[in-house]
């Protein structure tokens, strides 16, 4: 049911009871204005009902009650411990979420740990495959780091290097 639909029905009494239309009456504002001057204009029929209720509605005194100073601070009190978190709620999430953060360092750590690893360790595997025994007398090329060649003749020839090269 449409809200227009649902005011073409009432009377009155009707139009006096109805919050929206209570709230034009006292509180008009521009789109409340627009709505019923167009109800109004729309269906002439009601407009004296309507004109009747407008002023049961204005003779009516409606009471505002003002809070007592300190009923004010027991609610602007109770207002702002409901919206300001508490420590004691959050302190589990605090402790939640350093966790998570810790293991994830270590876990990166960890990680960077194995790539290292995973140079050296390739490396030191390669060099171990590719020793060989000599037969007496035969000469091996040993190539260096600045691209010099070194010949080893010796019988019982040997290198041998720590974890640092």
């Amino acid at each position: 049911m449409d809200m227009e639909d649902k005011y073409l029905k009432f009377r009155c009494e009707d139009f006096a009871l109805d919050t929206f239309f209570i709230e034009w009456v006292r509180c008009p504002n521009t789109p409340l204005d627009a709505y019923w001057q167009a109800f109004k204009n729309a269906h002439p029929s009601l407009s004296e009902e309507m004109d009747a209720a407008v002023l049961i509605v204005k003779s009516i005194r409606f009471e505002e009650k003002e809070l007592l100073p300190e009923n004010k601070e027991q609610l602007w009190s109770r207002i702002q411990k409901d919206t300001n978190p508490t420590p004691k709620r959050y302190f589990i999430y605090y402790a939640a979420a350093s966790i998570v953060l810790l293991m994830g360092m270590l876990w990166l750590f960890q990680n960077e740990q194995k790539k290292t690893e995973s140079v050296s360790d390739p490396i030191m595997k390669y060099a171990a495959m590719q020793s060989q025994d000599t037969v007496t007398g035969q000469e091996v090329q040993l190539v260096l780091a600045d691209e010099s060649n070194i010949a080893i003749h010796t019988e019982q020839a040997s290198i041998r290097y720590d974890q640092e090269g």
